[in-house]
């Protein structure tokens, strides 16, 4: 996918205990005014995504989870910048972890009609395996709990001069995220269950 001048995809890249492959989450942003390189937004995801407390803090994380790898890839002027931060993030929240092949679903809401206008990814399970229960639907209070920490997400995005965006394959123009909504269902991934 070619990034459009102005923007840029930020990805968390995580170690799994117990197998070989990583799981990787990215998301599209518009790149702030004054940005004349990829470190100043990889920083603003890392202090808004991984710190404590935030969406996916070492002590919310389960202990089997290690984040390896932030990138940032922006492009500026139409050149393409990149930061990496290698810095490790163990998980350390103790709880019984779910299934390697279950997801956070996270909506992206754009408030534009049409499946273009429309996205989604997986993101790590962060919760406990008693917060999920026998067909795949997250505890309510667990749900609401995560829900505020990815409007929090959002919005200290968005306050950073990073709002999140939609950014097309077919190279049309980016699509503004106005929320990220959690759905109660967890996803599920058939190829990580996978050596």
């Amino acid at each position: 996918m070619a990034i459009p001048a102005g923007f840029g995809v930020w990805s968390a890249t995580w170690a799994v205990v117990g197998t070989a492959r990583n799981v990787t989450t990215t998301v599209g942003f518009h790149v702030a005014p004054g940005d004349v390189n990829a470190a100043p937004s990889n920083a603003a995801f890392r202090a808004n995504t991984i710190a404590a407390g935030k969406i996916w803090g070492a002590a919310l994380m389960p202990n089997y989870y290690s984040l390896t790898e932030t990138k940032s890839l922006c492009n500026i002027g139409g050149f393409l910048f990149t930061d990496s931060n290698f810095g490790a993030n163990v998980g350390s929240s103790g709880n019984q972890p779910c299934p390697i092949n279950s997801a956070l679903l996270v909506n992206k809401v754009t408030g534009i009609a049409g499946r273009k206008f429309r996205g989604r990814f997986f993101a790590p399970l962060n919760m406990s395996e008693n917060d999920v229960d026998q067909v795949g639907l997250i505890t309510p209070a667990i749900l609401a709990t995560h829900q505020a920490r990815w409007d929090t997400f959002a919005l200290a995005m968005t306050t950073a001069v990073y709002p999140l965006y939609i950014l097309h394959t077919d190279g049309s123009a980016p699509t503004l995220v106005t929320s990220l909504v959690l759905s109660q269902r967890v996803g599920t991934i058939g190829r990580r269950m996978r050596g």
